[in-house]
């Protein structure tokens, strides 16, 4: 009897069911069990394709010895390149249209950036762009202000309305219950936006939009007290010059004169220039407000400068009129001690103006000033007019008694001179 042999599943399957007693089954000639081929499952073995072989055509990158001796450390030789080859590249870089357009697209987009940026700063100074926000210095102004005659009480209710307020602001109901915490609210989330950047054409629109001299006070002051560097340009300072003289009609244009004297050091500080337009009209100022201290300030730093070196009869007129301004006060000065007191009208009416009686010794620093006119005299050897009212001048100060104030005196409250 010749053995089975399993050739399919469905024959492993039938001999299993026959295979109920093990003595009643057939002789199966095979190295394993049918109990063990029927568990095992079956694996399917896929090859993996073998990596692509290096062509034999491919070489390996070899450096040559010639790079390699020109990379060596005590390599002497140098590209050779000489004034026409320059002269060649820069042709070429000039004639390269790509970079023109580079460089035209460089100088447009600042022209535009620049645009922004001033059209950007309008907004923010003249459009209240943030109308809910309250800086400390509105707070400080309507806490000085005069409340005036408080008006009738209307009809609605105001609590109403100022919930409505703080709601929209979004202050805390916690907060505006009570005056000091909502004042530190305020101030806590007050604008931190700068408004104070200076351009220069805004600086010379507002130098010649000032009018009056509070102004002209409050613009100077704006300057001083900025904590950016201003765009100051010559021009500005003439333009302040041209201000100045529009503005000397006025009786208190003389109360300018401190702010002028920190805005001399000021730019004397920063390097900026201090203009001789400038300088000659603070010096005009300085002489009628007579406060010597600052006449020689700006005169020394004339002098020093050289501003009236050989000038036009056009540009020594400020000096002349320092020098009748100053004749005018020692001539008030003299009639007053032969008068016995008696005072003559002041030029233009101009009040806060210094007396020679309140210096302990007027000759002295007097001096000071005519040895400096002397030099500004001397400079100008063809004006003569200069120099006759120079030496007039200097015969007023040498008949003033050394050291002697006007009843014969000295005052022991002096005041200060700038």
């Amino acid at each position: 009897m010749q053995p089975w042999r399993i050739t399919s599943a469905s024959a492993a399957r039938s001999v299993r069911r026959r295979a109920v007693v093990p003595e009643a089954t057939s002789c199966i000639h095979s190295s394993t069990s049918s109990h063990d081929v029927l568990r095992r499952p079956r694996i399917h073995v896929k090859k993996k394709p073998e990596e692509p072989a290096v062509p034999p055509s491919w070489k390996p990158f070899e450096i040559p010895n010639v790079l390699l001796d020109l990379d060596s450390w005590g390599n002497e030789y140098t590209r050779p390149y000489d004034a026409d080859e320059a002269k060649a590249q820069r042709q070429k870089w000039a004639a390269d249209p790509r970079h023109d357009a580079i460089r035209k697209r460089v100088v447009r987009f600042s022209r535009i950036l620049a645009k922004l940026d001033e059209s950007f700063d309008r907004v923010n100074e003249d459009a209240v762009w943030q109308h809910w926000r309250l800086m400390d210095q509105d707070i400080m102004v309507a806490a000085l202000q005069n409340p005036g005659v408080p008006r009738p009480r209307e009809s609605h209710d105001y609590s109403s309305f100022q919930r409505h307020v703080f709601y929209n602001n979004a202050v805390p109901e916690s907060t505006y219950r009570d005056d000091k915490r909502l004042i530190g609210w305020l101030l806590h989330r007050r604008l931190t936006t700068r408004h104070d950047r200076f351009h220069p054409d805004r600086l010379a629109s507002a130098i010649d939009a000032s009018k009056s001299t509070s102004d002209l006070h409050r613009l100077i002051s704006s300057l001083l007290d900025s904590n950016q560097r201003i765009p100051m340009k010559p021009f500005h300072a003439n333009k302040i010059a041209a201000a100045l003289s529009r503005l000397s009609t006025d009786p208190d244009h003389v109360k300018l004169l401190p702010v002028l004297n920190s805005f001399f050091l000021y730019c004397k500080q920063s390097g900026y220039t201090f203009t001789p337009a400038l300088c000659d009209i603070c010096m005009a100022i300085s002489a009628r407000a007579l406060r010597l201290g600052a006449l020689e300030m700006y005169l020394q730093h004339g002098v020093n400068n050289k501003y009236w070196d050989d000038s036009k009869p056009t540009e020594i007129e400020g000096m002349r009129l320092t020098l009748s301004t100053l004749e005018w006060h020692l001539g008030n000065f003299q009639t007053k001690s032969i008068d016995g007191g008696q005072v003559r009208d002041r030029p233009s009416s101009a009040r806060h103006i210094n007396d020679l009686a309140n210096y302990a010794n007027p000759r002295d620093v007097l001096s000071r000033l005519c040895a400096l006119f002397k030099k500004i005299v001397e400079s100008n050897p063809t004006d003569s007019a200069l120099k006759t009212q120079h030496e007039k001048v200097v015969d007023m100060v040498k008949s003033l008694p050394a050291g002697a104030s006007r009843a014969g005196g000295i005052e022991s409250n002096l005041q200060v001179e700038t």
